[in-house]
């Protein structure tokens, strides 16, 4: 440990900004910043580390160590990625069973009929699609599985749907980090060396609050 220490102490404070290198450059070429060129996410982690490469060859001056060093990004990619597009896939068949089953249908009908309105109704449905998230582990999945039903609602109380919608799609981002098959939390845990359900401990607080502020925000704004 103390020889690690030592060697890291020696390493160039420029590092510490390299991880961020790729959410620079999504910020600043984008549609409503740089116009004429745009980057997508795949480009700009490329873009970064090719950069991040060339500082570290000239750092080290070691081309067979900096390639090896290099080349751990796309190790970890190919062992940690691997099990959350099988999650991601799994938690859609998940979600959809829900939906084919008529659960889904079920409780929706129930938020429709109880005479709650646009705000009682959404945050009911946020409340489902923020369970089958936490269920499934995955946002995305939840989410679009379920959004159909935004216009049928919002017909049916006389609403436009933007309240609903914004209550849904958020409960489906915000609750996926307390959920310990989320793809986000197996790779922060594998990396960290714990187990999912620790990094949950840590998450549920700051998600839940957000979660319930979301749900205030969007009731002043469009209730």
């Amino acid at each position: 440990m103390e020889a690690k220490r030592k060697e890291i102490e020696k390493t160039p404070l420029i590092y510490a900004f390299m991880p961020i290198l790729p959410l620079v450059l999504l910020l600043i070429f984008n549609k409503m910043v740089y116009k004429t060129i745009t980057m997508n996410v795949a480009t700009a982690m490329f873009l970064s580390w090719f950069v991040c490469f060339l500082i570290d060859l000239v750092y080290r001056r070691d081309a067979k160590k900096s390639f090896d060093l290099s080349f751990a990004m796309f190790k970890g990619m190919g062992s940690i990625l691997t099990s959350t597009v099988g999650l991601i896939f799994v938690a859609a068949f998940f979600a959809k069973g829900l939906q084919n089953v008529g659960l889904i249908t079920y409780l929706i009908d129930v938020a429709k009929n109880c005479g709650l309105g646009v705000t009682g109704t959404g945050v009911v449905l946020s409340a489902i699609i923020g369970l089958v998230t936490v269920l499934t582990g995955s946002g995305v999945a939840a989410f679009t599985s379920l959004a159909h039903v935004i216009p049928s609602v919002a017909e049916h109380l006389n609403s436009d749907g933007i309240a609903i919608m914004l209550m849904m799609h958020t409960a489906s981002e915000m609750l996926r980090a307390i959920s310990p098959v989320a793809g986000v939390i197996i790779i922060v845990a594998g990396f960290a060396q714990v187990n999912p359900l620790q990094v949950v401990r840590r998450t549920w607080i700051p998600c839940v609050v957000g979660y319930i502020t979301m749900l205030i925000v969007v009731s002043l704004l469009f209730g």
